[in-house]
This record gives C-alpha cells, sequence and structure tokens, in this order.
C-alpha cells in the first residue's frame, strides 16, 4: 500500500500560517479546477474564433463568387458591346461601299448618255443616209 505523502508543516511565519492543513494538502485540487477551468475556457475560445474565421472564410468565399459573376457579366457585356459595335462598323462600310458603287455606276450612266448622244446624230444620219 503506498503512503500518503504529506508536506511538512509550515513555520510560524510562513505564508502558509493561515491555512489549515486540509487546505495544504487539498490545495491542489483547487489549482487543478483552475487549470481545467483555464483550458475550458481557452478551448472555448478557441471553437469561437474557429467559427468566426469560418464564418469570414464563408463571407469572402461569397463576395469572391459574387464578384467573379459580375465580372463575368461585365466581360459578356462587354463582348456584346464590341461585336455589336463590330457589326454597326460593317454596316457603315458595307454603306459606303453600296454609296461609291452608286457614284460609279451613276459617272458611267451619265458617260453612257453622253456617248449616245453623240452617237446618236450618228444614227440619224446614217438611218436617213440608207433610206434616201
Amino acid at each position: 500500500m503506498k503512503s500518503l505523502y504529506v508536506p511538512p508543516l509550515p513555520a510560524q511565519n510562513d505564508a502558509y500560517e493561515d491555512k489549515s492543513l486540509a487546505e495544504l494538502i487539498f490545495g491542489g485540487d483547487k489549482l487543478a479546477n483552475q487549470a481545467v477551468e483555464a483550458i475550458r475556457q481557452a478551448e472555448q475560445k478557441a471553437q469561437e474564433l474557429e467559427q468566426q474565421a469560418s464564418t469570414k472564410a464563408a463571407e469572402i468565399i461569397h463576395s469572391a463568387k459574387e464578384r467573379a459573376s459580375a465580372l463575368a457579366e461585365e466581360s459578356s457585356d462587354q463582348a456584346q458591346k464590341e461585336a455589336l459595335a463590330q457589326v454597326e462598323t460593317a454596316h457603315r462600310q458595307e454603306e459606303s461601299v453600296m454609296q461609291q458603287s452608286l457614284q460609279q455606276a451613276e459617272q458611267e450612266i451619265s458617260a453612257l448618255r453622253l456617248l449616245v448622244k453623240e452617237k446618236e446624230s450618228q444614227a440619224v444620219q446614217a438611218v436617213l443616209t440608207e433610206l434616201i
């Protein structure tokens, strides 16, 4: 059987003079309880910090997803705007080419009309010569 260690009684002027022997022997339980309570509080604080960090991480992820979605939408909108601008540019170029073609055709028609007018008198003269 093991024997229980009992510390020697403190001297009369020692810091322990107001404590009873039972308090000195069993006072370790109070310290142990305080240590357990400190550990429990530290674990609780760590759990709270972990929950806060988890919540903050979820908020950051949510914010990042929203930002990515907004950027994707902006990119899509920008791409649509660029495509629309390209289509408009193509239409303007088409109109320009059509205007140039019409101007060229009108010039050719005018030139042909002048040529016909010049040749008209010769044609009438040739027909009259044949008839006479």
